[in-house]
């Protein structure tokens, strides 16, 4: 899985090669690792498209799936979030996230807030944002539920200039040490601040759920490039969801038996990505397996285990790549989650489906 790609062409094609290529000068020949990210670097500024991040325990993020899920319990819902992509090419995508949501019965809304902090390259390229998300529930026949999310996401991006390494001043024999120059002119602005906007909807009984997700309704500018034909906005994200629960065993201490099949659709600038696969929960015990691929590419299958504990639930997975960066080391992701919903009282209706997602 590729995560944000900026419409920077020259900017992402220096990204992948920064700290392999600044050891070049004492070495007679390319390591195998540092030639693949450099193939791997130009092949991208071909199509510089983006995609956004999304994590492979989008059940633990789900503000980040889709605004609609803001308020998917009565009580204070908190979940933590950490993701290391591909730890063989020397930190090249860690990242973080933090959210907190609650729904008001008396309001029939839901409030939260999202803290999202992604690194890219060692730190070359940063991003941060803050997004506040609002959600309303309407009732139909007292099992089906139709939830109406928007989001406002204040972020910001910071690349590092000093540290790029531009392929018109790598030197054929000398490499980046060498005597060239690059004709690369430095952006006035290295910081960028952008507004997004994002709305999803999710329509739900006891059992099922079906939701849709949509992400950069304004096409936000996120460029450093001053090329004025470039294209800046990020491109608008659609994601599409849906899951059945097969109950298998009740507990009034929430720890049920169940499972869960799920589905994943996003489609971002070009870049279709399908996740499909199953979870469940016995009683205590967290497991899921799963598999993710493109329309032409078969990218990782993705196994899941954890342990749930009266108000906190703990989650590790591992994507094992199948696709040609088999060598990057796959991709590992820890989920934390506190739902305090435990210590209450029961809510008549508080959705079952989405227990996987609590």
């Amino acid at each position: 899985m590729l995560t944000k790609r900026y419409r920077c062409p020259r900017i992402v094609e220096c990204i992948f090669t920064l700290e392999f290529l600044r050891n070049m000068s004492s070495k007679s020949q390319y390591s195998f690792r540092s030639t693949i990210l450099i193939l791997f670097s130009f092949f991208i500024t071909l199509n510089s498209n983006g995609q956004d991040l999304v994590f492979s325990q989008y059940q633990k993020a789900p503000l980040l799936l889709n605004p609609a899920f803001t308020g998917i319990s009565h009580y204070p819902f908190i979940s933590l979030n950490h993701r290391n992509q591909w730890p063989e090419f020397d930190k090249a995508y860690i990242s973080y996230s933090a959210s907190y949501n609650q729904y008001i019965e008396n309001l029939r809304s839901g409030f939260g807030i999202q803290l999202l902090a992604d690194q890219q390259a060692d730190g070359l390229l940063n991003t941060n944002s803050i997004g506040l998300y609002y959600s309303y529930t309407l009732q139909f026949l007292n099992d089906y539920r139709l939830k109406m999310g928007i989001a406002g996401v204040f972020g910001q991006t910071r690349l590092d200039w000093e540290r790029l390494v531009f392929s018109d001043a790598i030197h054929p024999v000398y490499g980046p040490n060498g005597s060239l120059v690059s004709t690369e002119i430095r952006p006035l602005n290295t910081n960028k601040g952008y507004f997004d906007i994002q709305t999803g909807f999710l329509f739900h009984n006891d059992t099922w759920f079906i939701g849709v997700g949509l992400f950069h309704l304004n096409n936000p500018n996120v460029g450093y490039t001053l090329n004025s034909n470039s294209i800046f906005g990020l491109p608008l994200r659609f994601s599409a969801h849906a899951g059945y629960e097969f109950t298998l065993r009740e507990n009034k201490k929430g720890f049920d038996t169940f499972l869960q099949p799920l589905v994943l659709v996003t489609n971002q600038a070009g870049f279709f990505q399908i996740n499909t696969g199953i979870y469940g929960q016995f009683t205590s015990i967290l497991s899921g397996l799963s598999f993710r691929h493109t329309v032409n590419n078969q990218d990782a299958i993705i196994g899941m285990v954890g342990y749930k504990f009266e108000i906190m639930e703990l989650t590790y997975s591992y994507d094992l790549t199948i696709s040609q960066l088999g060598r990057s080391g796959g991709s590992h992701e820890v989920g934390l989650v506190f739902d305090l919903s435990s210590l209450y009282p029961p809510k008549s209706n508080l959705n079952d489906c989405l227990k996987l997602f609590r």
